[in-house]
């Protein structure tokens, strides 16, 4: 099921799906302060309005604003509704990077875990990122990516239907997006763009991760980009704060 909110149109729930609604609410609403549908300071729809809309019990929609307030993504103000927070000043990281690639030139094993594959149409803030017509599909897929055995990354990468159609049959258990995304759809990413933010983990991505909840871990957002800046791919990602580490040379 679909929702229509204040002009804004939220990712299909799958009820079928391993994951629990809550958590499909939850990275939904996200993406949706992610692609700037909700901006910083603005309010978002009710619980009772995303209950309705949803057809799913408030406690539902409530167990997800909670995990996004204790994340920092939204705020509750008392006897005035729940509004996005002012996000933190960034941090430019020079130098491009895949996780598959460095785990191979580093002799570690990394291997995923598909856990959602399916197609979404583009919201209006989704299609301005990746450049697409609002309600274009888009191929979405959840993946719980493990170094060495263990899960380290939970990440939701969203690509426009038309480039990703050859991927439909790809095995994302071993293989790199990016390698699968030139071998096969005959793409290059040139460059992308990150922002960074330190949260604190919810109980569905800690039950993923293998971690407490509550546990520190970064949220990560990237847009991918091909050659002439088009950009293919947006991705969301959570990393566990005990295992990921970035580092910068500074000149």
């Amino acid at each position: 099921m679909s929702i229509q909110v204040r002009r804004q149109v939220l990712m299909e729930l799958h009820r079928e799906s391993k994951i629990p609604l809550y958590q499909q609410i939850k990275d939904a609403i996200r993406l949706q302060i992610e692609a700037g549908d909700w901006r910083p300071g603005q309010q978002i729809p009710s619980e009772p309005e995303l209950s309705e809309g949803l057809g799913v019990a408030r406690g539902t929609v409530r167990n997800a604003i909670t995990e996004l307030v204790h994340e920092g993504w939204l705020e509750r103000r008392q006897g005035d509704g729940t509004y996005v927070t002012r996000r933190s000043l960034e941090q430019r990281l020079m130098g491009f990077y895949s996780f598959a690639r460095e785990a191979r030139e580093r002799g570690q094993e990394l291997t995923s875990r598909v856990l959602e594959w399916t197609t979404v149409r583009c919201s209006e803030g989704l299609a301005r990122r990746l450049e697409q017509p609002a309600g274009e599909p888009v191929l979405h897929v959840t993946r719980l990516r493990l170094l060495e055995g263990e899960p380290v990354v939970l990440e939701s990468c969203l690509i426009p239907a038309a480039v990703a159609a050859p991927l439909r049959e790809e095995d994302f258990t071993q293989g790199a997006l990016y390698d699968a995304l030139e071998e096969r759809c005959g793409v290059r990413i040139l460059l992308a763009e990150e922002s960074f933010s330190a949260i604190t983990l919810g109980a569905y991505e800690a039950e993923l991760l293998q971690v407490p909840p509550g546990a520190p871990a970064l949220s990560v957002e990237r847009v991918a980009y091909a050659p002439g800046r088009h950009p293919v791919e947006l991705r969301l990602g959570t990393l566990r704060g005990d295992r990921c580490r970035f580092r910068i040379e500074l000149r």
